[in-house]
């Protein structure tokens, strides 16, 4: 029962691990990534049950056009919506969202999963050393 524990303890740890990594990138981004502007969802393309938004924006007069990489159901955006973007100045296909939606969401859940998993591995090691 102990390899258990150990191995749920390292679930919790991962976890947290991965949450705190899209944290780290999304925060990241925000700063090096520099260029202010808006950008407008113009279709929403389905693949399977998530939902990937297509930014449309402007940078230095150049038009854009980019599907995101991150699909959430249900989806996060619709068709029309207006957000604010950064674009990186050095490759301005590269950009990240400024509300985060989908990365919040995500750390949020990630992180929740790996409170769930400490708390009960911690219960469950109590209980089984009263046990023993």
């Amino acid at each position: 029962m102990s390899i258990l524990i150990v191995l749920f303890y390292v679930v919790a740890i991962l976890l947290f691990v991965i949450a705190t990594s899209i944290k780290k990138s999304h925060e990241n981004k925000m700063k090096t990534y520099t260029y202010e502007t808006e950008a407008v969802v113009s279709d929403m393309k389905r693949l399977g049950k998530y939902s990937y938004p297509v930014f449309e924006y402007e940078y230095l007069g150049r038009h854009m056009q980019k599907q995101s990489a991150v699909g959430t159901s249900p989806p996060a955006y619709h068709v029309g919506e207006v957000i604010k973007i950064r674009v990186n100045p050095d490759n301005p296909e590269q950009y990240v969202t400024t509300d985060a939606k989908a990365q919040k969401l995500a750390c949020g859940i990630l992180y929740i999963m790996a409170i769930v998993f400490f708390v009960v591995t911690t219960f469950t090691a109590v209980a089984f050393s009263k046990i023993a």
